[in-house]
């Protein structure tokens, strides 16, 4: 037979009422959770403006750098365009020094066989 003493044995297994107020402390009240549903709409309504916000900013980035690359782009195009008009020149004038040097020798070579 079970007598009273067993059963208060028996309970002394299980936390007590304060044990059990001490251990529900650490967790939120629904007020806790209430205040921070709120504080966490606040948190994604200033995210998401952040996230707005670094958006634009690269956006502004991007284009500047577009114009920046293109400006440059556009400088080495014409520095080449230059140098192959100056390469163009020295090479006319080559061209036109190796036909007198090879006129110059064929006259030479007739010159000689006559």
């Amino acid at each position: 037979m079970i007598t009273r003493d067993d059963l208060r044995e028996e309970l002394t297994r299980f936390p007590t009422r304060e044990e059990l107020h001490e251990e529900l402390a650490r967790f939120a009240t629904k007020e806790d959770l209430a205040r921070t549903d709120e504080e966490l709409a606040a948190f994604r309504e200033e995210t998401a403006q952040g996230f707005a916000d670094s958006r634009r900013y690269m956006e502004i980035l991007y284009e500047d750098l577009k114009g920046t690359l293109r400006t440059v782009l556009e400088t080495i195009v014409g520095r080449l365009d230059a140098r192959d008009l100056t390469l163009d020149r020295r090479l006319d004038d080559h061209e036109r020094r190796l036909n007198n040097v090879e006129g110059r020798v064929t006259s030479l070579e007739h010159q000689r066989r006559q």
